[in-house]
């Protein structure tokens, strides 16, 4: 194991690794805030890969299923089904990735998952990293409204763009 636990309330440097130090970014993802990784998207996006079912989920509930371009191989739901596979939650392709052109990856941040995610942000595509726990969920969707530039609208969602 590596020198990293992580629990419920977030990582821990395992004892006796106390030189070890956690990317910045990467602690604070794991600990529920939405981080931007790479760049931020100059405009909405437009060719959306989502690297969880769940992430999936909410950019449909948001009316946005015309901007996905790939989603993880776990992806069920039938609006997706046609669409491109770029790799599981765990094991993201970058090069699947960068070959859709997205100008958005929304994931969801674990050890196993994070060299890859990163390198996608160091090629310059913008990555939103959200929390990954039930507890997250409210600030997970507010995120990925605000970055596709969906409001709330009364009962309804309306589009900004």
């Amino acid at each position: 194991m590596g020198p990293v636990e992580i629990h419920r309330d977030g990582p821990r440097l395992r004892s006796g690794n106390s030189s070890v130090i956690l990317p910045l970014v990467t602690a604070l993802v794991l600990a529920g805030a939405p981080q931007w990784l790479g760049p931020k998207p100059a405009a909405a996006p437009k060719r959306v890969v989502t690297l969880a079912p769940s992430l999936t989920a909410t950019v449909l509930a948001l009316g946005k299923r015309d901007a996905l371009v790939g989603v993880s191989r776990f992806d069920e739901a039938p609006e997706v089904a046609k669409l491109k596979r770029v790799g599981g939650f765990n094991d993201p392709s970058v090069e699947a990735v960068v070959a859709l052109k997205a100008d958005l990856v929304l994931v969801q941040m674990g050890p196993a998952n994070q060299k890859p995610v990163e390198k996608m942000a160091e090629l310059g595509i913008p990555v939103l990293a959200v929390g990954a726990s039930p507890r997250d969920g409210e600030s997970s969707s507010t995120a990925a409204r605000a970055v596709l530039k969906v409001t709330p609208g009364g009962a309804a969602l309306t589009v900004a763009f």
